[in-house]
Formats: C-alpha cells, sequence, structure tokens
C-alpha cells in the first residue's frame, strides 16, 4: 500500500475551496423572498450539502465564507444585511451535526437545540402571537429530529448516513433526504426569524403577520424540492465517495488516517 500523510492545513484547504463553491451557488436565484424585497438563492440547497461534508464545524464555517461574500457579490441575497448568512450557516450545522460518530446524542442534541432556540425567538418576537400557524411544517421536522433516538431505528438512520459499498441505497436515501428537509426546514426557520425582526421595524406587526400566513402552505412548494434535490446530490456524491479514497477528517469521530492506495492503482494514477 502506498500511503500519503495528511497535512494538518487539509480540513482549513476543504473550507476554503467549499466556502468558494458556495459562494458560487449562492449567487444563483432559486426563487423570491416574502415581499418579494430580493431572492432566496440555492444556498438553501448547498449550505447543507456543505455541512453534510465537512461537519458541523468546518462545514459551519465554509458557509458562513461563502454567504458573506455572496452578499457583496450579488446584494439582493442579502435580504437581511450581515444576518443574512445565518440562516443557510444554519442548515449547514444542523446537516453536518448528523454526521457526528458516537452516541445518537451527541448529534440529535444540537439540531433540538436549533429548533427550539428558533422557535422561542420566533413565537416570542414581533409577530409570533399572531403568526403560530406559519411554523406547522418546522414543527413537522423537529419532531422528525427525534426520529434519530427512537431505539433501533435512529441507528439505522445514523448509520445508513455514512454510506459504504455495501450499504443499502434505498434506506441510504431516505436517511439523506431526512436529514437534508430537517437542514432545509431549519434554514427557513432561522431566516423567517429574522425576517420577523428586521421586517416588523418598518411594518405593522399584525399586517406581516398576515403575510407570513399566507405563505404558509406556499413555502413547502419551495422547500420540499429544495431538500429533494440537496438529497440527491448528497446521495450521488456519498456513493461516488463510497467508491474511492477520498476521505473527508473534517467529520467529527472519524480518524483522519493517512491515504492508502493499493500499488497497481497507484500506477494506474500515475500513468
Amino acid at each position: 500500500m502506498a500511503s500519503f500523510t495528511r497535512s494538518v492545513a487539509y480540513p482549513w484547504a476543504l473550507t476554503g475551496v467549499f466556502g468558494a463553491v458556495h459562494l458560487v451557488v449562492t449567487i444563483i436565484p432559486y426563487s423570491l423572498s416574502i415581499g418579494g424585497g430580493g431572492v432566496i438563492s440555492f444556498g438553501l440547497v448547498s449550505g447543507p450539502i456543505i455541512g453534510f461534508l465537512l461537519g458541523p464545524f468546518f462545514g459551519t464555517i465554509a458557509v458562513l465564507i461563502g454567504s458573506m461574500a455572496g452578499g457583496f457579490v450579488n446584494p439582493s441575497i442579502a435580504l437581511f444585511g450581515l444576518l443574512t448568512p445565518l440562516a443557510p450557516a444554519t442548515g449547514a450545522f444542523v446537516a453536518g451535526s448528523f454526521r457526528v460518530r458516537g452516541p445518537r446524542i451527541k448529534s440529535v442534541a444540537p439540531v433540538f437545540i436549533v429548533y427550539v432556540l428558533a422557535f422561542v425567538f420566533f413565537i416570542f418576537g414581533p409577530i409570533g402571537i399572531y403568526a403560530l400557524g406559519f411554523l406547522w411544517l418546522h414543527f413537522i421536522a423537529c419532531f422528525l429530529v427525534l426520529f434519530f433516538l427512537v431505539p433501533g431505528v435512529g441507528r439505522q438512520l445514523s448509520d445508513a448516513l455514512h454510506l459504504e459499498p455495501n450499504s443499502k441505497y434505498l434506506q441510504s436515501f431516505f436517511a439523506i433526504w431526512l436529514v437534508s428537509f430537517i437542514a432545509v426546514m431549519a434554514d427557513h426557520l432561522v431566516g423567517s426569524t429574522i425576517a420577523s425582526y428586521v421586517y416588523s421595524a418598518g411594518m405593522d406587526p399584525e399586517a406581516l403577520a398576515l403575510i407570513f400566513i399566507g405563505v404558509a402552505f406556499i413555502y413547502p412548494w419551495e422547500r420540499l424540492p429544495a431538500s429533494v434535490i440537496t438529497a440527491v446530490v448528497l446521495f450521488v456524491t456519498s456513493v461516488s465517495l463510497a467508491k474511492t479514497y477520498f476521505d473527508l477528517p473534517t467529520l467529527p469521530g472519524i480518524p483522519s488516517a493517512p491515504l492508502e492506495i493499493p500499488p497497481e492503482e497507484l500506477e494506474e494514477l500515475s500513468g
């Protein structure tokens, strides 16, 4: 076996690369924001993808960097100014947290805390008392988080997120979609919470709440396709990674072992 030792700078190099990828994706419009005051970009898809691949720490940093840079390149996506990157960064953090190896509570607890805090800030915010119905799909997403703690089922879902050549693909795709949906909805919950504070500064809270309630059954048509797109990209990427010697040492609980390549394949790679 030929062995190559990873540099300590390797995770940060990946962070920079994926931050640049997120920057490019972020400037691509996905849909109009509430009220048409700007656009929501494909960053809502790339955020969870990067978090899933790099983990909750490096993935979140990469998305923060890419989102902040994207806001300068295309100001129309910076709906909430400097607060805008918090939404896609949340999606990255949530997706990455599910990939943490070890006791499932270590991966589920941070996600659940994110949802609870966002609910508290929304409900006790300027329009929370008038727009509780807006949160119906977010409550479902939060409930689905608990599936990862159900004995037996939770272990299968967690294991299915780490594809191997002999993995059951249908089970893995469902687990990846579930994480994608929860992450995309976390992004939306944080973004909506920020919006409720920012927009209420120049609008009557009750009038703003009516807008939120008015789109309560419209935003799922935006977020559900986004979760499917995210899941498909992640599934294809995960299947490809499972067949290669490329590892991602940014994922907590996964040792950063040297890259080992059989001599015969090393000869093919070297030409």
